[in-house]
């Protein structure tokens, strides 16, 4: 499976494109090439209205007041932006994705604000969908070739010590980064709802 460039895995070949139903969520490992795409079809099927969300690290200056020592955990800051339609939300993808794929260190997604229905991206290309009628989402999935197992094994199950994943930022041919396109949508609305550990 091809990962995104926002992410280093030292067997890449040992992690199938596939997803797995576990209690009331899907878990998907997807390859870069399908993301995007798949992503979009899924958040086709929310309800309107939409939230966006979007995870980015906290700046080095609010880690000094947060962090006591260097054992303690890294923190993100988590923006919403609300109201958004499905048209939003697939303008993002297309405009966006790019950036919001390929970079190691965000997290991103959409969901209802009415009912509960989420699809987020998480750290090496894995996908996850919450909702409480997982069979539309599941048949997304198939219909794009997509294999469904038993028990998903993602690339943080291998990591090793000698072996670990390597989460990096992604810096566009424009010399743009994830935190320039957060400041986008602060401009667009986005609200610094919470910070927590990372």
């Amino acid at each position: 499976m091809n990962f995104s460039k926002g992410y280093k895995v030292s067997n890449p070949q040992n992690i199938k494109e596939s997803f797995s139903v576990e209690n009331d969520h899907i878990l998907i490992n997807l390859s870069v090439e399908k993301y995007q795409k798949v992503m979009t079809e899924l958040c086709k099927l929310l309800q309107e209205p939409l939230f966006f969300i979007i995870e980015v690290p906290c700046d080095e200056l609010k880690e000094k007041e947060l962090r006591k020592s260097n054992y303690d955990p890294l923190h993100k800051d988590v923006y919403y932006l609300d109201e958004i339609d499905n048209k939003a939300a697939e303008t993002i993808l297309e405009n966006m994705g790019d950036m919001l794929i390929n970079d190691g260190l965000s997290a991103f997604g959409f969901g209802c604000l009415e009912v509960r229905a989420e699809v987020m991206k998480g750290k090496y290309n894995t996908l996850t969908v919450f909702a409480d009628d997982l069979k539309p989402y599941i048949d997304v999935l198939k219909s794009n070739e997509i294999e469904q197992v038993d028990s998903i094994v993602t690339a943080e199950d291998l990591f090793t010590r000698e072996n670990p994943g390597i989460c990096q930022k992604y810096v566009d041919k424009d010399n743009r980064d994830i935190f320039v396109h957060k400041d986008f949508f602060v401009k667009m609305g986005a609200y610094l709802d919470h910070t927590e550990e990372n």
